[in-house]
């Protein structure tokens, strides 16, 4: 992890020991998402787990009549 850098910036991340995080560190990928990116579809299997460091990820309930609520949201 660089300095330079300071990434990661999670906060749970940056909760865990050290020790857990070096060893968790070569499992993370840093990617940039767009505005209204469909992270994950409900029915779709857990595949890849998210720790936004910056912005905010909202969780969408999409109805069949095509009305959209939100859930709850995650981040600062």
């Amino acid at each position: 992890m660089s300095a330079a850098s300071n990434w990661p910036r999670n906060r749970l991340l940056l909760a865990l020991p050290a020790s857990n995080l070096k060893r968790l560190m070569p499992e993370l990928e840093q990617i940039r998402c767009d505005r209204e990116q469909v992270l994950m579809d409900a029915d779709s299997p857990l595949d890849d787990v998210y720790f936004p460091d910056i912005g905010v990820v909202s969780v969408v309930a999409v109805y069949a009549d095509g009305s959209i609520i939100e859930m709850a949201n995650i981040g600062r």
